[in-house]
């Protein structure tokens, strides 16, 4: 999909993306450059044992590829990767897919939970917006919960 549709899927300018901001997102998050995911798609049974075992998703119990994909605020698609086996991990994903290159000093990267990429954003000057997690045994924090629920309240109209 990258390599086809690459050049329909532009990276928008910032004054594009403060422009088209929702005021949801105005309102509680407003210097957030992007939503980002990485999806799955199936994929038929590779032959090679060696591409099986590197797309198996024991999650989906097939085989599939992974891609991060970037979506405006606006919910316009900004970014796709190329395709990745099912054990790339997010971070991995998102430090080798060429996404890092769209970033500028400021920008904000929304994510869920599963994206540990703080350190790679860091270095671009960029922060990463994500729900918290409590640890194991523990509880979040009434300010830890609000601000959970504002970024879920938000990431809704992208998802």
């Amino acid at each position: 999909m990258e390599e086809k549709m690459g050049d329909y899927i532009p990276w928008l300018p910032r004054e594009t993306i403060q422009a088209t901001i929702p005021q949801c997102f105005r309102e509680t998050f407003p210097n957030t450059t992007c939503v980002i995911d990485c999806s799955e798609t199936p994929l038929q049974k590779p032959h090679n044992l060696d591409s099986r075992g590197e797309s198996y998703s024991h999650y989906y119990g097939q085989n599939t590829i992974k891609y991060l994909v970037s979506i405006a605020l606006c919910g316009r698609i900004m970014f796709i990767s190329p395709a990745y086996g099912r054990r790339c991990s997010d971070k991995y994903i998102t430090a080798n897919s060429g996404f890092l290159e769209y970033l500028r000093p400021g920008d904000e990267v929304m994510a869920d939970r599963g994206f540990t990429i703080t350190e790679l954003l860091y270095e671009r000057k960029a922060k990463l917006v994500i729900p918290a997690f409590a640890k194991r045994g523990m509880q979040l924090s009434e300010e830890d919960t609000t601000n959970t629920r504002c970024i879920a309240n938000v990431r809704v109209h992208v998802e």
